[in-house]
Parts: structure tokens; C-alpha cells; sequence
């Protein structure tokens, strides 16, 4: 059976260490007249008296832990009849509304719910403050203890002889993530210039990612559309490439015959039909009057005014007066 702490004493040790960590608090503000030797005395009495008293209360260590369980399972005991009783109180309510219950009837249920979830959440704050009472205890025994253990092996390597080992201070991750990025960038830079460098050297010894990496500066753009027409023709394009004639030599020199041997072919020129020139058309005129007719230009034909006798001869206009052509001298036959 697991035996009950007494909690009067608990209670009486935790109002001690109040008191007493109270003390501590407030002794360097007590004065500056008291001497440093004495307030250095007292404070160690102080500090000696907290550590006896957690060390009583480390006796109740496990009574301790043992009571805490069963409040805790107390309040989760007290939490579940308190809310068993807000849904009963609230179930009549219901029943009240649509009719089932009378007015009288209904308040008595009512009144009977309600005092059971009074007394439920008020159990239930007991236990919680008694709990939380409990845990406080708990951990002002436990964190002691553990510094307690940690001085006690530091202590023993100390008097062997050995030194304690030390962490060391963590790297800040900031300049981890740095120096590693920094790494990396010149690592796939010296890559790169190695592939980019293989090129000019061998290009039969790239890699596949030399071969991405200038692949699309080395591909050759797509000729125009109308280049692909059923007429056009570019030498080298859609021909199979030129393979190697491998001979079986069985063991001898293997000869290829003159006839065999590929001879490149003459150029074959076509002359080019030079035209005929077209015949020279010359431009028609737009008026009448642009039209010249060849030969000699005709005589220009002077009429005046009272000429009216005709030369035989030449056929000039002479006045009815005249005897000879003015022109041509002839005679004039006037009758």
C-alpha cells in the first residue's frame, strides 16, 4: 500500500522555503552600512537553512508523486460528474420548453442539477489546487537533486584528476549556410570551366552535361519556312552521311581497286541562254498634234489676201496684177 504523505508537514517545509527565499531576496537591500563579511555570514546561513529544507522535502519525494496521481485522477473524476450534470440540467430545461415537464416539476430538477454542478466544480477546484500544489513541490525537489548529481560527477573527475569535458560554443547556423554556399558556388564554377574547356581540347571525350550545357548555343537554327517547299533544294540537307567501306582483309592487306575508288565528279556548267533583246517600242503620243510624219518638212504655204492668180509653174499665189511669179520668175498666164 502506498503510504499517504503527511501534507501538514509538506505544507510546513514550503511555508519555510517562502520565508527564508524571501530572506535572500531582500538582503542586499538592506543597508549599505552593514559590513560585506556579515552580509556574506548571513547569507550563507540563509542558503544553507533553503538547502536543508528541500532536503527534507526530498524525503517526501515519492509520497508525494504517489498523492499527485490520484488527485489528478480525482479531477478528471470531478470534471466528468460535472459535466454529466450540466447536460441533465440542460435536458430538462428541454423537456420543459416542449411541455413534458410542469413549471413545478421542473424546478425542483433544475434545482437538484444545479447543486450537483456546484459541487462538482468546486470539489474540482480543490483537487486542482491541490494538484498544482503538489506539482510545485515536485519540481523544486527534482531540479535541486539534478544539479545536486551534476556537481557530485564533476566533482569526482575533478579529484582523479580528469578534466571535465566541455561543449563546445554551437556554430552560428547563419555562417554555417554561408561558407557551405560559398563551397559549392566555386565547386560548380570550376566544373563548368573544365567542361567548357573540354570542348576546344576533344570534343569526342564530352560528357552528357558538358553536351546540355552548350547545346542550345551549338544547335544551328531552323531554316525559314519558305525554304522547305517542294522545290527547294539545299545540297548536304536530308542526305544519309558518307559510311566508310570496310573490306575484309582475312588477314591481308585488303587493296581497293581503281574502280572501286570514288572519283570526284567535274562540275558539269550549264551555260546560261543569254535573251534576246526586246525590241525598242517607243512611246506613243498622247496628242495628235506630237505626230511627225518622215520625209521633208512640206513648204509652208503663205496666203495673202487679194492673190488670187495661180503659177503653173510652182504653184505660188500671185495678185491679178502681176505678169512673172514672185516666186519662181515664171510667166503668168493671165488670161
Amino acid at each position: 500500500m502506498t503510504k499517504q504523505p503527511n501534507l501538514a508537514d509538506v505544507e510546513v517545509l514550503l511555508a519555510e522555503r517562502d520565508a527564508v527565499t524571501g530572506w535572500l531576496a531582500r538582503i542586499d537591500a538592506a543597508g549599505s552600512s552593514v559590513p560585506p563579511a556579515v552580509r556574506d555570514r548571513v547569507r550563507q546561513d540563509y542558503q544553507g537553512r533553503l538547502n536543508g529544507v528541500i532536503e527534507r522535502l526530498q524525503g517526501h519525494g515519492d509520497a508525494i508523486a504517489a498523492k499527485l496521481a490520484e488527485d489528478r485522477a480525482e479531477q478528471e473524476a470531478h470534471a466528468e460528474r460535472a459535466n454529466a450534470a450540466s447536460e441533465a440540467l440542460a435536458e430538462a430545461q428541454l423537456r420543459h420548453l416542449v411541455g413534458e415537464y410542469d413549471q413545478g416539476f421542473f424546478e425542483t430538477e433544475r434545482d437538484r442539477h444545479a447543486a450537483d454542478v456546484a459541487r462538482h466544480e468546486q470539489a474540482l477546484d480543490a483537487v486542482a489546487e491541490r494538484a498544482g500544489r503538489l506539482e510545485e513541490v515536485l519540481s523544486l525537489i527534482i531540479a535541486p537533486a539534478r544539479h545536486v548529481e551534476a556537481s557530485g560527477v564533476v566533482a569526482s573527475a575533478t579529484s582523479m584528476g580528469v578534466e571535465p569535458v566541455r561543449e563546445a560554443a554551437p556554430t552560428p547556423p547563419e555562417a554555417v549556410q554561408d561558407v557551405v554556399n560559398l563551397d559549392e558556388a566555386e565547386l560548380v564554377d570550376d566544373q563548368i570551366d573544365e567542361q567548357l574547356l573540354a570542348i576546344f581540347d576533344d570534343p569526342g571525350e564530352l560528357t552528357e552535361e558538358a553536351v546540355e550545357l552548350v547545346d542550345e548555343a551549338v544547335m544551328p537554327e531552323a531554316p525559314p519556312a519558305s525554304d522547305r517547299g517542294p522545290l527547294s533544294f539545299r545540297p548536304g540537307t536530308g542526305m544519309p552521311p558518307e559510311q566508310e567501306r570496310v573490306i575484309p582483309s582475312f588477314g591481308m592487306p585488303a587493296e581497293i581497286p581503281a574502280r572501286f575508288t570514288p572519283v570526284a565528279e567535274p562540275v558539269r556548267t550549264v551555260p546560261t541562254p543569254t535573251p534576246a533583246p526586246a525590241p525598242a517600242v517607243s512611246p506613243r503620243p498622247m496628242f495628235d498634234e506630237d505626230i511627225v510624219v518622215s520625209g521633208p518638212p512640206p513648204e509652208p504655204v503663205t496666203v495673202t489676201s487679194g492673190r488670187t492668180l495661180r503659177c503653173s509653174e510652182c504653184g505660188a499665189m500671185n495678185t491679178a496684177s502681176e505678169w512673172y511669179c514672185e516666186k519662181c520668175g515664171a510667166e503668168l498666164n493671165v488670161g
